[in-house]
């Protein structure tokens, strides 16, 4: 059954995990529509990710008659509708600006959108980051109860554990420590898991995107006590997980992400390329003792999303 919602995700200037971010969230979510914002620096690129997309996702994208203003930081703003449920919005923008003007820009795209009436006729609104996968067992049951429970917007964090160069036919490992990477250049990183960056969603707010929150008593002690006993083999298993693609590789780090994350928050443009393989060596790869002494989880099943 198609779900009355609408996901919404902004890329820029990548499109590499749109592929598995569409077909999971089609799989699981099954929502009426999908939104992409697609921001590029440089223009004439945009025709290059106008095939990629039609390609990779096998739809054929054509210019919608709605005229969207310009807003600060995004030009010449184009909504194309795919014949699936699919609608991308192209648009120019700088390469580099600081997380204040993104954070801004992204309210702004996501306010945009819902100026077009159809934008605005689902009962619930997901607005999420492109390499964040929600999972929920059963979505149709948590969408009915989800204006009843009052705890239905948290969810455990868990954090891919970066290959040395992304191969989707190798194992999709993860660590129940959200931005593992952030963690580890502030302490040691053991135990069992972390509970500082967990997810939360608003379904109910057409704007907001996905927070950080965090433990939750119930959602995450459930987790930890399955990740204890030995308990998540199967993607049945899991529930209320958000399972983070926070960097797949070093290519990724140093070509799609616009934040270096493993000391201070900052922009990677203000990074030596020296410096993010540093940081990568020593924040975004686990070492032989890190993998003992912590709980390395397989979620294998995963890797159909970015082959399908």
């Amino acid at each position: 059954m198609v779900n009355n919602i609408l996901i919404s995700t902004t890329f820029k200037n990548s499109t590499v995990l749109l592929k598995p971010f569409y077909s999971f969230y089609k799989d699981i979510w099954n929502p009426r529509q999908f939104v992409f914002f697609i921001g590029v620096s440089k223009s004439y690129r945009i025709n290059e990710f106008y095939k990629n997309i039609c390609n990779c996702l096998n739809i054929t994208l054509t210019e919608s008659s709605y005229k969207l203003n310009n807003i600060p930081n995004a030009y010449n703003i184009k909504l194309y509708k795919g014949n699936e449920n699919i609608n991308v919005i192209f648009y120019n923008t700088e390469l580099q600006y600081n997380r204040n003007v993104w954070a801004t820009l992204r309210e702004n795209l996501f306010k945009l959108i819902h100026t077009c009436a159809e934008f605005n006729t689902f009962d619930y609104y997901l607005n999420t980051d492109n390499d964040d996968f929600f999972y929920i067992k059963d979505v149709s049951k948590y969408l009915t109860n989800y204006n009843i429970n009052k705890q239905c917007n948290t969810f455990h964090g868990v954090e891919f554990v970066s290959h040395d160069n992304f191969n989707v036919e190798h194992d999709l490992n993860f660590i129940s420590h959200s931005y593992y990477f952030r963690v580890k250049s502030s302490k040691k990183l053991d135990g069992m898991s972390s509970h500082g960056y967990c997810r939360q969603i608003y379904l109910n707010d057409k704007i907001k995107n996905e927070g950080h929150v965090g433990k939750d008593i119930h959602i995450c002690n459930n987790f930890d006590i399955k990740l204890n006993n030995n308990q998540l083999n199967d993607i049945t298993d899991f529930d209320r997980v958000c399972f983070s693609f926070g960097c797949l590789d070093l290519k990724f780090l140093m070509d799609d992400k616009h934040f270096l994350q493993s000391s201070n928050i900052t922009e990677r443009y203000s990074h030596t390329r020296i410096k993010i393989e540093e940081d990568f060596r020593n924040y975004y790869k686990l070492t032989t003792e890190e993998e003992s002494k912590n709980i390395i989880i397989n979620c294998n099943f995963l890797q159909k999303y970015f082959t399908i």
